[in-house]
């Protein structure tokens, strides 16, 4: 089956903060289940999912280090079809910005949607301006 889902990113700036918030609402008529490792389910950045880049083209270092540990059956979410779920981020946690310059921001990353599902989906959403101040 190929997963079909929208992902929607917004991102909220107060002076030197930026929060993402992203939505999964799935969009298929069978459930589909996230591993929460792959996409740092609980404000957990277990790897690098967001490809951020500078009004220089240059891309935004990830500056922390997460550790997935074992992959469980308990770590697996299900979403039932057209639910949605929502996952927020401190990016100002784990990147380093230049306060004033523009960043483009896109949430990317890959989701094993089965344990012992050797295939990673990758999930994308829509791309977001942000400057923080």
């Amino acid at each position: 089956m190929k997963e079909k889902m929208d992902v929607e990113l917004s991102i909220e700036v107060t002076e030197d903060h930026a929060s993402a918030r992203i939505r999964f609402v799935n969009t298929n008529k069978e459930n589909i289940y996230f591993d929460q490792h792959g996409i740092s389910y609980e404000d957990i950045d277990y790897g690098h999912c967001f490809k951020i880049i500078d009004q220089d083209d240059l891309k935004i270092d990830y500056c922390k280090i997460g550790t997935p540990g074992t992959l469980k059956p308990e770590y697996f979410i299900t979403l039932e079809t057209y639910d949605s779920l929502i996952v927020n981020f401190s990016l100002t946690d784990i990147y380093q910005f230049k306060k004033g310059n523009k960043h483009l921001v896109q949430y990317s990353t890959y989701n094993r949607s089965h344990l012992g599902d050797e295939e990673f989906k990758k999930i994308e959403s829509n791309i977001t301006e942000m400057v923080i101040k």
